[in-house]
Formats: C-alpha cells, sequence, structure tokens
C-alpha cells in the first residue's frame, strides 16, 4: 500500500519532527510505503549537513521525502505558489503510483488532498490540527465579516464533507465539526492526541532530591496562543508565600520577557529564560517540579490539545494551567495536576498547587503512557491506513 503524507509544517522543524516524523517512522514499512512532502523555511534548509541525514534516514525507512521551501509573503498568495509547485511534484507520483492513502496535515494542503483524491481515486484523511479560520480571526486579527474568513470557513465545510476520515485533537472540536457539517456518522471523525514518545520523556530517577525551592517550568510560546503575563502574575503571588524558581524555555522574544519580568517587579534572579532545541527539552524538563501555561480564551481553542501536555506528564512533571477547553477539564485531575483561575488567584489555589510537588511521578507517566504515547497514536493511524485501504 502506498501512501502520500503532505505536512504545510516542515520536518526539520520541532513541531515537524514530534508531529510528523515520529508518527510516520512508526507507521511506514514495505508494505506501507509512504510519499511525504514537506514545506520547510530557508533557514532550515540552510541546513544542509541536516537535511542530508535526515533524507538518507528516512530513505531507510521506507518514506521517500520530497521539500520544497515554504513562502510566507504575501501571505495567502504565498500559499497558493507553495501549492502549485506542490501539485507539481506530486502528480507524477499520484500517476505512476498506486496510492490508497492521501493523508493531509492542516488545511491549506487540502487543496492538494481534493486533487489528489480525484486523480488517484484513493481515500482522503483530513488531519484538521485545530480550527485554521478561526485561529486567523482569534490570533491574527482576521475580521469574521471579512471574505477570506468567509471563504475559507466555506472551503472547510467542503474539506470536512469531502474527507474519508476526519482527525481532531478534541472531543469538542469532533462534535463541533460534526454539528457543521451536520453529520450523524461518528465513525468518520477520530480523536488522536498530540502523542509523546513516552520512552524518550520519562521519569529520570537518577535525579537528586529537590531543595525546598518548587522549580516551575514554562515551555513554548509566550504569546499568540498564550499568555505569558497571566503566568508571571501568578509567579508572583506564589513567591510571596513559598520560595520558587521559573524556568521558561523558548525561542520567544528575551527582550519582551525581560521587560515584561522588570514591569511586574519580579526578581529577575529567580527566572531562567532558556533556548532549548526540541531534541534537549526532555532533559531540561528533569529540573522541573510543576508545569505551568495560560491559553488565551476564545473559539478556536477549542479544538486545541498542546504537544506540551504530553511531554510534561511523560517527564511525571504535574500542570497548572487554565480551563481552556472542555477536554483539558477531563484531562486534568487532583493526580496530576491543577485547574487555576488565573483572574482569582486564592490562598486556597496557592495550597494546592504547592502540594503537587507530592504526587507519584511514576503514575503521572503512566498517565502520559494511557492517553498521550506515541505509541498509541501510531496505533491508531495505522488502524486507520487499513480500515480505509479494504
Amino acid at each position: 500500500m502506498a501512501i502520500v503524507y503532505i505536512s504545510y509544517d516542515g520536518v526539520l522543524e520541532p513541531l515537524g519532527s514530534s508531529q510528523v516524523l515520529n508518527y510516520l517512522k512508526g507507521i511506514a514499512s514495505k508494505d506501507q510505503h509512504i510519499f511525504l512532502l514537506s514545506y520547510e523555511k530557508a533557514s532550515d534548509l540552510a541546513k544542509k549537513d541536516k537535511v542530508s541525514k535526515l533524507q538518507n534516514m528516512l530513505s531507510k525507512k521506507d518514506i521517500t521525502w520530497k521539500f520544497l521551501k515554504y513562502h510566507k509573503e504575501p501571505a495567502i498568495l504565498a500559499s497558493l505558489f507553495d501549492l502549485l509547485l506542490g501539485f507539481f511534484q506530486i502528480i507524477p507520483i499520484l500517476l505512476l503510483k498506486k496510492i490508497k492513502i492521501i493523508h493531509i496535515r492542516g488545511y491549506m494542503p487540502m487543496i492538494l488532498g481534493l486533487i489528489a483524491k480525484k486523480v488517484s481515486n484513493g481515500k482522503l484523511i483530513f488531519d484538521t490540527r485545530g480550527f485554521w479560520p478561526d485561529e486567523k480571526a482569534d490570533r491574527s486579527n482576521w475580521k469574521r465579516s471579512s471574505r477570506k474568513y468567509k471563504f475559507f470557513k466555506y472551503f472547510e465545510k467542503l474539506c470536512l464533507s469531502q474527507a474519508d476520515k476526519v482527525i481532531c485533537l478534541t472531543f469538542e472540536a469532533k462534535d463541533i465539526y460534526k454539528k457543521m457539517t451536520k453529520s450523524s456518522d461518528d465513525e468518520r471523525f477520530e480523536i488522536i492526541r498530540t502523542c509523546t514518545d513516552t520512552n524518550k520523556f520519562k521519569v529520570n530517577d537518577s535525579v537528586n532530591e529537590r531543595s525546598n525551592i518548587i522549580n516551575f517550568g514554562y515551555l513554548g510560546s509566550i504569546d499568540t496562543a498564550y499568555d505569558v503575563r497571566k503566568v508571571l502574575i501568578f509567579f508572583d503571588a506564589f513567591i510571596k508565600r513559598r520560595e520558587a524558581n521559573l524556568h521558561i524555555f523558548t525561542n520567544g522574544s528575551k527582550k519582551k520577557l525581560n521587560s515584561l519580568i522588570e514591569n511586574y517587579g519580579l526578581p529577575s534572579q529567580q527566572i531562567y529564560i532558556k533556548n532549548v532545541e526540541f531534541e534537549d527539552v526532555s532533559s531540561a524538563l528533569d529540573s522541573i517540579d510543576i508545569g505551568i501555561f495560560f491559553l488565551k480564551l476564545n473559539f478556536s481553542i477549542k479544538a486545541s490539545m498542546p504537544t506540551k501536555i504530553g511531554e510534561f506528564f511523560s517527564k511525571g512533571v504535574p500542570i497548572v494551567c487554565n480551563r481552556f477547553n472542555h477536554d483539558i477539564e477531563e484531562i486534568v485531575n487532583d493526580k496530576n495536576g491543577y485547574l487555576l483561575n488565573f483572574e482569582s488567584i486564592k490562598l486556597i489555589d496557592l495550597v494546592k498547587i504547592e502540594n503537587l510537588i507530592h504526587l507519584s511521578k511514576s503514575e503521572i507517566h503512566e498517565y502520559a503512557k494511557n492517553y498521550f504515547s506515541l505509541k498509541k497514536g501510531i496505533d491508531q493511524y495505522k488502524r486507520i491506513y487499513n480500515e480505509l485501504s479494504i
């Protein structure tokens, strides 16, 4: 069986490596060859040794990798240009190979997906990853009254109706998609969360007992979907009760963070800002007692499930976050974290969060294996591929 997989996220980036390559390496085999097309940033393609090593590794894993340079500006026109180039890349594969599955990650490549389905007569998977048009409205100032927003909402419905399988990150997203398309076919919609390699992200038993200082860890973006200011305000309240440090692992602006730290009058000697590569995240989390983040509340966040949740849990680290959608209310419980109202922090909240350090790391890791493990995600994709190939 041959599969075409198209991702607008580059696999040379941390997100693509974690949420695309890790799955495909576990799925591909001699009987299930994958043709992967990805769009890579120029800065990543400049690392020629890394590109060459990845090509060689993937070829040994029965994955044929084709890549194109990603163009950012001018916005939609650049994306359409990218997709036109992608069309010329996949057409020979569609015509010469017996393609059974077309797996599309994200909204923009679904233009290619719809064409590929017509050309190959293969089954189409729409791996949504979120409410893209609404993310643009909530995070990039698209007006919901604008023509481009309305067009992509129409396109969204078209993609959902044409896909043989729709994959969501949350149950809340699944329910919304079903209502949007007036679909009664529950089996056409699948939930596959952002999974974590629990063999790589595991509890480090060699780490010595912690001191009385609690180490909070913030991982990833500091703005757009997130609001690091809420975390800094919480930290200010917490250190009035007990000594603590805040470790911020991000590629975000250090200048912006330092400015916020100064504006809030926080002790800079207790806040550490670090740029950590994806392959070093697991070891960086060895020093963390509690993970923390805040997601802005809006419509698009109903479809979100941050990768960091599985990574924290897999390391045995409990999390503190807000109630950003219905699914997180089912995931976080008193054995793995705390859902905090960041707008109204009370003494009881601080006490309960302080007590999170006494939770069992091994139990939290087992929770990650049951709900966020890469193996489980791979098995789900394999099952879907097999069902669609019959």
